[in-house]
């Protein structure tokens, strides 16, 4: 009965953690049952993101396989006692027009960005 008490407690409890570490800075929009959610939400806290957030509207990191994170904006984090580097916020101006890249998840557990080949929307004339 100790031992079901206690794998119960530790269950719980690494659940309460992974859910308050998540909400944090982000929150996973799509793909919270997919196979891999684990390794991406490792890897995604290990990343870098405060150059990607903004101050007051949140983004979204969708990765190929479907799963979407939320960067949540730096105006709600900087409430929390969680620390941000507010230096290199992106500007919503910055995102208009702006096509967002999909990430992947290497084999190496980093996340990469993947960007579409540049396509003119006319005819360039190189002199």
């Amino acid at each position: 009965m100790k031992q079901i008490f206690i794998l119960f407690f530790l269950l719980t409890n690494l659940n309460f953690y992974s859910q308050e570490k998540e909400s944090a800075t982000f929150i996973v929009k799509k793909g919270k049952d997919h196979s891999e959610i684990k390794k991406h939400i490792i890897a995604f806290e290990e990343a870098k993101w405060d150059c990607y957030r903004m101050k007051t509207k949140p983004r979204e990191i969708a990765f190929e396989n479907g799963i979407v994170f939320e960067l949540l904006p730096a105006i709600e984090i900087i409430k929390t006692e969680f620390k941000i580097n507010t230096t290199c916020l992106t500007k919503e101006e910055e995102l208009v027009n702006y096509k967002a890249p999909i990430y992947r998840l290497s084999d190496t557990g980093k996340i990469i960005e993947i960007h579409e080949p540049f396509k003119p929307t006319k005819e360039l004339k190189i002199k």
